[in-house]
């Protein structure tokens, strides 16, 4: 069991070391910081009201410190997609090697994977963090009446939603593809016995009373068997859980609806 044990740990660690040993994610990583600043020293000139863009210091400043947080952000999230897919690639092959079970009645309400489902969340909250730094560019933009020059920055906002929903559900997919399967298999057993003592029953209308009867009772115990068994959940998450994950969703979008506010109010209020 030892030597078992000791492969499948090598395994998973030759998996971390052939994901992380490309050095792509550096280039891509600086590839972003070096363009996104260069349209943050463009764009610094333009903005009005603003100290940024009343010297060319702290224009040269705001303009490095966006190439070190850019860098920073866009490796954090290089490295947590990276982490994402190893994490899958494990839960896929421990779940292809072994049975899973699915334990509906769990206290966590996560069936039984309230630390995996607590791991995706913290994810999705590290991309809105980029997202909540990309809407308060936005909000620059918009309050500053620079946004229809620069409309394709409204772009990233949606690519940064659709990063959270990826980093929520990444490492849940794995889970949720077992937990389904484990659920249908179920599902099938029953349905196999429910038409194999339906069958019985349906052969045996002219015999006695009392096997009908019970029979009969059998067949809807195991109705009402089938319709608590789909109810099981397929998704290692609860309610509350995904709650929060949609409060990560509105962090991208609230600063931008709040600029577009403040430039409609007082355009509505001079009708």
């Amino acid at each position: 069991m030892l030597e078992i044990d000791e492969l499948e740990i090598e395994k998973v660690n030759q998996i971390a070391l052939n994901a992380y040993k490309p050095q792509w994610r550096k280039l891509l990583a600086l590839s972003s910081a070096v363009i996104f600043s260069i349209f943050v020293f463009a764009t610094r000139f333009g903005l009005k009201n603003s100290w940024t863009s009343s010297h060319p210091l702290p224009i040269l400043m705001v303009t490095i410190a966006t190439l070190i947080v850019v860098y920073i952000g866009s490796m954090l999230i290089l490295n947590l997609i990276t982490n994402i897919w190893i994490l899958h690639h494990i839960l896929k092959r421990e779940l292809e090697r072994k049975e899973f079970n699915v334990n509906p009645l769990h206290p966590d309400r996560c069936g039984g994977l309230r630390s995996l489902s607590d791991y995706a969340l913290k994810t999705a909250y590290l991309a809105a963090v980029l997202g909540m730094m990309v809407s308060l560019i936005v909000y620059q933009f918009i309050t500053r009446g620079t946004g229809q020059n620069y409309w394709f920055i409204y772009l990233i906002i949606p690519i940064d939603i659709l990063l959270s929903i990826v980093c929520f559900f990444g490492p849940l997919l794995a889970a949720h593809r077992g937990m389904r399967k484990a659920k249908e298999e179920l599902l099938r057993e029953i349905a196999r016995q429910f038409q194999a003592d339906y069958s019985q029953i349906h052969a045996s209308l002219t015999g006695d009373a009392e096997t009908l009867k019970q029979g009969t009772e059998k067949i809807k115990n195991l109705r009402a068997f089938y319709s608590l068994t789909d109810k099981f959940p397929v998704w290692p998450f609860d309610i509350q859980t995904f709650r929060r994950f949609l409060l990560t969703i509105s962090a991208h979008v609230f600063l931008p609806v709040i600029g577009i506010l403040q430039k409609l109010i007082p355009l509505l209020l001079k009708k």
